[in-house]
């Protein structure tokens, strides 16, 4: 599955604020450097910041529940991790400023490097691979694969897909394990998000 994260942490009483949602199997659910990191400062409110005075998260939405559109919330967005930014941004006396980006942009730490936020939040699990480019926090969400069929199929388990198609996101576990574990003969098609994915189902 999925969670994001960044180089560029702000230290909140001691805690980064790149969040990952998913244990990874690489790192036995240890969630990787929670400290400091180039670009933060102490807890005293002096934050090398994307926009003076707000706090801003790059995500991938939709992603229910974790992140989906909610236009009553100030920053437009809803969810588990919106929850969780929102209630960090207000620790920290700062706006939050959520940017709609794709999960691949966001695990691969482009978004991050590139200046476009301070913080990355969604379900990512974390895998060494990324370790070597973002920053987590602890996970606080385990999280497994699953493939979704229609009943009509006969679809039991990935050994079953044979000359099926199957869809993935693009840059996830998923894919990778798709691409390790699908029979020969299985179409793979990649989307670069669950808005693209689900009506392809």
């Amino acid at each position: 599955m999925s969670a994001r994260l960044t180089r560029t942490t702000v230290a909140a009483v001691g805690a980064a604020l790149v969040l990952s949602a998913c244990g990874g199997d690489d790192t036995g659910g240890d969630g990787g450097d929670a400290g400091a990191d180039d670009g933060t400062t102490d807890a005293s409110g002096e934050f090398d910041l994307v926009e003076e005075g707000v706090l801003t998260a790059c995500s991938d939405v939709p992603y229910p529940p974790f992140e989906v559109e909610d236009p009553s919330s100030p920053s437009g967005y809803g969810g588990f991790d919106i929850d969780l930014l929102q209630a960090i941004a207000d620790n920290l006396g700062l706006e939050l400023s959520v940017q709609d980006v794709s999960f691949d942009a966001l695990q691969s730490g482009t978004v991050l490097a590139a200046g476009q936020c301070d913080m990355g939040a969604s379900a990512m699990t974390i895998t060494e691979e990324r370790e070597e480019n973002l920053d987590f926090s602890e996970p606080y969400y385990d999280s497994l694969q699953s493939l979704l069929v229609n009943e009509e199929t006969g679809i039991e388990s990935i050994e079953d897909l044979g000359d099926f198609t199957v869809g993935v996101q693009q840059g996830t576990t998923g894919q990778t394990y798709t691409e390790e574990n699908a029979p020969e003969g299985t179409e793979i098609v990649d989307y670069p998000s669950d808005g693209e994915l689900w009506p392809a189902l």
